[in-house]
């Protein structure tokens, strides 16, 4: 009884192992089985209708060719693998644009076949260039021969990476294209551009880092009129503020042009709006104006009595406020007081946000003018 026990157990050791030959059943040999070394490290890098696969050649010198699979298997590639170098590369193309999954198989000289390995990647096309959107030239300003671009904000989401702006020089014929980073706060500069001459800026996109192919939006085409800082026509504005004082001494008396009357914020407990600091006084200009500086006027009459910090915001949407800078207003009778930002900044809404007094828990203002240009 014991002998056929043991003889039991030996049987069931050996149908135990072969499970692990069986998952490899197609690649049995009479001599044993035989694997050329696999694949190692692949990675699929993408491109446009196109695709490059990598892997490591690994250390077994046997491998003399590789074949590569996709689509289910309905179609394929075969390639020889050169005796030198670390790293494979083959170029698939063309590829339509569709995720897709590859499946790498070795072979040594003898024909012996390697375990498949599977890579997954991306391969883009029209579908995605098409949806692709240029960055916005939100200032442009020309000073001491070079013209300056502001561009707003970059579809990063979907890959952006710099803008390229392509403008001619004085007295030279062929375009010169410059490439700003998406990074990039700064402006770009276009130096030695020729005033009144075309210029044209496209985005830049990758929609993965290691993408072996560049899009691109389409061109914007413009003609930029070299601006002039100017007072700006106030007619059409509108002003609000956070309160009154009474029906004549409302928000809009600091866009009528008269130093007599003034917006007045509420002194008294109980009436429209808040006593005490802070106030605040806002313009809707209704287009988009790039300010350069604004100029406030006090009224003559107790001129001390009005607000002294104050921060100068801007917002596209009288919404969503920024900070700009901070002042100090002086109570000085019907003298105009110039504050120039150090930046030139595009708002549709400008606000005063007083912080503070000189006396008075009130806030009180002749006249608001602004001087800068319409956006490009």
């Amino acid at each position: 009884m014991k002998n056929i026990i043991f003889i039991a157990g030996i049987i069931l050791l050996y149908a135990g192992c072969k499970p692990m030959d069986s998952v490899y059943e197609e690649y049995l040999k009479p001599n044993g089985i035989v694997y050329p070394g696999k694949a190692t490290d692949p990675a699929v890098l993408p491109g446009k209708n196109r695709a490059m696969l990598t892997w490591h050649r690994g250390t077994d010198a046997n491998v003399v060719k590789a074949k590569i699979y996709w689509n289910d298997f309905t179609e394929s590639k075969e390639v020889d693998i050169p005796e030198t170098g670390d790293t494979i590369r083959v170029m698939i193309a063309p590829l339509a644009e569709t995720n897709y999954s590859f499946i790498i198989y070795t072979f040594d000289g003898d024909g012996n076949q390697s375990v498949p390995v599977e890579v997954n990647g991306t391969v883009y096309g029209d579908a995605y260039g098409t949806g692709l959107v240029g960055r916005n030239v939100e200032i442009a300003e020309y000073i001491d021969n070079k013209l300056l671009l502001y561009l707003g904000p970059p579809d990063v989401t979907n890959g952006a990476i710099a803008t390229d702006i392509s403008y001619k020089k004085e007295g030279e014929n062929d375009s010169v294209t410059l490439r700003v980073p998406w990074t990039e706060n700064s402006p770009g500069v276009c130096a030695g551009y020729a005033p009144g001459s075309d210029l044209k800026y496209r985005t830049v996109y990758l929609p993965e880092t290691a993408c072996l192919d560049t899009f691109y939006s389409s061109y914007t085409l413009k003609t930029p009129v070299p601006p002039e800082v100017k007072m700006m026509n106030r007619t059409g504005w509108d002003a609000t503020a956070d309160g009154y004082q009474a029906t004549s001494t409302l928000a809009p008396n600091v866009l009528d042009g008269n130093l007599g009357t003034v917006w007045h914020s509420n002194p008294t407990a109980g009436g429209n709006g808040p006593v005490n600091y802070p106030h605040w006084i806002a313009l809707d200009m209704q287009k988009t104006i790039v300010v350069h500086k604004i100029v406030l006027y006090m009224r003559s009459a107790v001129p001390g009595n009005t607000f002294k910090d104050f921060i100068v915001q801007r917002s596209m949407d009288g919404e969503a406020w920024t900070d700009c800078e901070q002042f100090v207003f002086q109570g000085v009778a019907l003298t105009p007081q110039p504050f120039t930002l150090a930046t030139p900044q595009a708002m549709q809404h400008i606000r005063l946000w007083c912080i503070n007094s000189h006396a008075n828990p009130y806030a009180v203002l002749a006249e608001f003018e602004l001087y800068g240009f319409e956006s490009f």
